[in-house]
């Protein structure tokens, strides 16, 4: 009887222990639907679908070094007088540049791409008072000038220009601060969208390097320098106040002045290629310390600006962009070369228009990458 009862007990036992470590099939479940988020140019959180960079990751050097030759060799050729060495170095400095750039556009996330749309304040300037303001500055100024020529001003006139019409056209806005109609972000100060603000930025640059080639190879200008009066031979004091002018206040103010206030004040009236022209003749038959027919460059990058300004609703864009060119103009009369400065105001415009918070998560992200 106890044989028996013990028998059944252990057969009872292997089937329990039998049951429990077999192995079971997971339970199946229904497909759930998955949202799918649209790559950008960095591509998607999933490996499997890559950004516009993602797609070309084994050729990121070559593109960059083929954007560079075709709009950065052309113009040191020109700039060096032909010395196709000296020329190799700087496109290759720029191709490194241009592949930053798109390292950063790869690992940066999209952030947002609505561009703003304009202020209820900038919404009622009127064009009236945008010309009348214009007509104050050109008065000012003739009476600054009358002033100037009596004191025997020395300094170069891009520093003597710059600096007293920055004043003048801040004077101009006085009344409308006054009257509580402008602020930061009516005048377009605030944060662009990251890579919609980066890639204008670029698309601005080549834009201005395809049409200044272009005009320079048609018809025959005088060097850059000429329009500094002879700064390299000046007192330090000098160059570092055309510097501050020429790279710091005159981006700021006249992007202000010209992209945020007239050609808003314009805009609320006309469409926007009629807006930009006018503008852009008007900025560039500005800089008369430049050949009349040097003017037309400038003109072109006021009209790019514009554009800037209207496809990204910020002023900052198109600040980084003058910031740019002016540096290089700055460096060229210094040393007749041009690519230490523009190379600082190129890389600072892109992580400045991606904003801090941006570059440290790149930093992290580069600190994780194996």
């Amino acid at each position: 009887m106890t044989a028996r009862s013990t028998g059944f007990r252990q057969s009872e036992l292997d089937s329990v222990l039998t049951k429990m470590t077999a192995k079971q099939a997971p339970p199946v479940s229904e497909p759930t639907k998955r949202t799918r988020r649209k790559p950008g140019l960095a591509g998607s959180e999933s490996d499997s679908e890559p950004g516009l960079i993602g797609r070309f990751s084994e050729r990121r050097w070559l593109l960059a070094l083929a954007v560079s030759l075709s709009i950065v060799l052309p113009v040191e050729l020109h700039a060096r007088d032909g010395r196709v060495g000296v020329a190799i170095v700087a496109w290759l400095i720029y191709g490194a540049i241009f592949r930053l750039a798109i390292f950063i556009l790869d690992r940066a996330p999209e952030g947002r791409t609505r561009r703003h749309s304009p202020t209820r304040q900038a919404r009622t300037w009127t064009v009236r008072y945008a010309v009348l303001a214009f007509l104050a500055v050109i008065a000012m100024s003739l009476g600054v000038g009358a002033v100037r020529s009596l004191l025997g001003w020395g300094w170069p006139e891009a520093t003597k220009g710059v600096l007293v019409l920055d004043v003048l056209f801040l004077v101009a806005l006085i009344p409308l601060y006054r009257a509580g109609r402008l602020g930061l972000a009516d005048l377009g100060i605030r944060k662009t969208p990251r890579k919609l603000g980066v890639g204008l930025f670029l698309a601005g640059l080549a834009g201005t390097i395809v049409f200044n080639t272009v005009w320079r190879a048609i018809v025959s200008l005088p060097r850059i320098e000429d329009g500094l009066g002879g700064l390299p031979h000046r007192s330090t004091l000098v160059i570092v106040l055309t510097g501050v002018a020429l790279c710091l206040s005159a981006p700021i103010v006249e992007e202000i002045f010209f992209r945020g206030f007239l050609y808003r004040s314009l805009r609320n009236r006309l469409p926007v290629l009629p807006a930009a022209l006018i503008i852009g003749v008007i900025f560039g038959l500005g800089h008369t310390q430049y050949p009349l027919l040097e003017r037309p460059q400038q003109a072109a990058f006021g009209i790019i600006a514009c554009l800037l300004y209207e496809r990204s609703g910020s002023l900052l864009p198109g600040i980084a962009l003058h910031m740019l060119i002016d540096a290089s103009a700055f460096e060229f009369a210094l040393t007749r070369t041009a690519w230490i400065v523009p190379s600082v105001f190129l890389v600072g415009g892109v992580v400045v228009l991606y904003g801090a918070p941006t570059a440290g998560r790149i930093t992290r992200s580069l600190a994780t990458s194996t």
